[in-house]
């Protein structure tokens, strides 16, 4: 008699990603950093209305793009005026120079916070710069210096029947929760209907939860 396809009991662990556990990145992180450094292109954006008469506007929040259009023209500006760029000790910057180099850093900036956030993308909340798929997890056993610091792995979830494994699939996603309803769809893909019976365990008790569809 063959494995049922209709019950499948499911369990999942967290599986260490090889990667650098030091060059994780958060998306809370950036999204801070982010909001703090554009209350200061807003005020650079006002002096820059002031100082030279321009209009552009000023928003809570700015993209790569915007800042680099304002980028864009101080740097045509500082070649239709002939403006000497000086670098080093000893030499005065313009003014002008001064401002572009500042929206310059700012675009760069924005620029590499678009692209981590792309990376990391709605669904999750970090990853790390050697592995962009694996995220930042709370492992049971930290075999480092069992610490509990978070690492870098992947949420693999198995779900068997008479012994048999009949789904499987790894995520990003640390939390269980999050990876059920993918999971749940992975089976019904496979093998048409939904009758899962969960078992979590908690201490030395067993708690059953039925899920059909």
């Amino acid at each position: 008699m063959g494995a049922r396809t209709d019950i499948q009991y499911i369990d999942g662990t967290k599986i260490e990603a090889y990667a650098n556990k030091y060059s994780f990145v958060y998306r809370n992180r950036i999204l801070t950093n982010r909001l703090s450094m554009c209350l200061k292109i807003t005020e650079s954006v006002r002096n820059l209305n002031i100082r030279y008469g321009y209009s552009y506007p000023e928003t809570e929040l700015y993209c790569a793009q915007e800042i680099g259009y304002i980028t864009q023209y101080l740097l045509e500006q500082i070649l239709s005026t002939e403006t000497e760029l000086v670098y080093g000790k000893g030499h005065r910057k313009a003014q002008i120079q001064r401002d572009y180099e500042t929206f310059l850093a700012y675009y760069a900036r924005l620029v590499e916070y678009e692209y981590w956030l792309d990376v990391i993308g709605d669904n999750r909340k970090s990853c790390t710069k050697t592995d962009h798929d694996a995220t930042m997890s709370a492992l049971k056993i930290d075999y480092y210096n069992n610490s509990g610091i978070k690492t870098p792995a992947y949420n693999v979830q198995i779900g068997v029947s008479d012994g048999v494994i009949m789904n499987a699939g790894v995520f990003q996603n640390p939390g269980d929760t999050t990876t059920f309803t993918d999971f749940m769809d992975r089976h019904y893909a496979h093998y048409g209907n939904i009758h899962c019976i969960l078992w979590l365990m908690q201490d030395t008790e067993d708690l059953g939860t039925t899920f059909s569809a």
